[in-house]
């Protein structure tokens, strides 16, 4: 066991396991974000596809700061299958109304992550993990505008088009 100045510098096991766990649902936001850029590319709307192919990668970076976390901690990443996601969509609203639904289910694992370092006393995750749920607000954030923008547009295809073009410049 490595022991650092803060005392353990090893992960506990259930926190290991809550950010083990973390790191499997971001890749997975990304397998989901790339299918909502699949359904953008079908549709022909290259701003809103690049839009969600950068979310897409966002979360990849996600997985990433939590690995490299993870192995700072002296502790071992353990990864999973990540299910494909199995979306159907109708509009583009219904794109951001999903992804919206998705970020408050990251932002709730996000919590219970940080309860269980809470619990164990585990101030570096703690302060580690709070940036990420400081970031989930930005993300809630974003979508909800999206939501009210595409509920302006409603099912004008036109103002959909005029609004994919603005995200290509």
């Amino acid at each position: 066991m490595f022991m650092g100045f803060g005392g353990d510098i090893m992960l506990k096991d259930n926190v290991l396991k809550a950010l083990n766990l973390q790191v499997n649902r971001e890749f997975y936001s990304s397998y989901a974000y790339f299918s909502m850029a699949l359904y953008f590319k079908d549709k022909g709307l290259k701003g809103l596809e690049k839009l969600m192919k950068k979310q897409a990668q966002e979360e990849i970076e996600h997985a990433s700061g939590l690995v490299d976390y993870i192995y700072n901690r002296n502790s071992q990443v353990s990864l999973e299958t990540v299910e494909a996601p199995h979306f159907s969509f109708s509009s583009a609203f219904e794109v951001f109304e999903t992804a919206l639904e998705h970020e408050k289910n990251i932002t709730k694992s996000l919590s219970l992550a940080l309860e269980t370092a809470e619990v164990q006393r585990d101030y570096m995750t703690q302060s580690f993990l709070q940036g990420y749920i400081d970031e989930q607000v930005e993300e809630e954030s974003f979508f909800s505008s999206f939501i009210k923008k595409c509920a302006l547009i409603k099912e004008d295809q036109l103002s959909l088009i005029v609004f994919d073009n603005m995200l290509t410049e």
